[in-house]
């Protein structure tokens, strides 16, 4: 290989890297869903402990 690569090399190259943003994209993707389920998850257990708290609170007062 010289210091300028042939067509076919580059054209190969550049498909590996388009490849690879596409296998990054999918998993941010992805990643984006399974952070959003977790905050739903979140949201909802700790809207359930809210009131437990406001009525110990007003208990203790």
């Amino acid at each position: 290989m010289g210091l300028i690569p042939v067509f076919g090399e580059m054209k190969e190259q550049v498909e590996e890297a388009f490849e690879l943003l596409t296998r990054a994209v999918t998993a941010l993707e992805v990643l984006a869903v399974e952070q959003k389920r977790a905050n739903d998850l979140y949201v909802e257990a700790n809207s359930g402990s809210l009131p437990r708290v406001q009525k110990a609170t007003k208990l203790a007062q």
